[in-house]
């Protein structure tokens, strides 16, 4: 017995697009666009490249919070305000045994910074590096926040066998 093999094409160019904006549908949440992310505060009526509220306003706000399972306190400013889309900047990050507690003494190696969209599925395009200031005090350069949308400003600390991770919100 034979059997026939069925074409299952398209015929229509009203039915193509259709199918084709069916397929897209599911994708739209992640589009990065201000209007697909209302929940997070965002801004839809403007559309400057410059952080909204969600960020310090100044070179001179720490943003502080505790880690996810409160090991320590973290806090991050930018070195230069506003933070615009697009091209690096430096940032410092401060951490603490508490919000307003004596800094933890960890070098360089025992943290990692980095930065994270969590609709897209990506992160920065680039490596940072980071340099000790002081005890618990970091300057991280080569952060580049490269497109519009939401960000989470990460911050593990790794003490022995257990990394930690302090989580900020960034809304560009």
């Amino acid at each position: 017995m034979k059997t026939q093999a069925t074409n299952h094409t398209l015929r229509s160019p009203w039915a193509q697009a259709a199918a084709f904006a069916l397929c897209l549908l599911p994708l739209a949440p992640a589009c990065g666009s201000k209007e697909s992310a209302p929940e997070r505060g965002s801004d839809t009526s403007s559309t400057s490249t410059q952080a909204t509220a969600s960020l310090p306003n100044d070179s001179d706000a720490w943003r502080w919070v505790p880690s996810h399972t409160h090991g320590f306190w973290c806090a991050w400013k930018p070195v230069q305000a506003p933070l615009e889309m697009g091209p690096s900047f430096p940032i410092e990050v401060r951490v603490s045994a508490a919000k307003d507690g004596e800094p933890l003494d960890l070098q360089p190696e025992q943290i990692a910074v980095d930065a994270r969209m969590p609709d897209h599925g990506h992160g920065m395009l680039q490596h940072v590096e980071i340099q000790k200031l002081g005890p618990g005090h970091f300057r991280v350069d080569g952060m580049r926040l490269h497109m519009l949308g939401y960000w989470e400003l990460t911050v593990d600390v790794t003490r022995g066998a257990w990394t930690e991770r302090a989580q900020f919100p960034i809304e560009l």
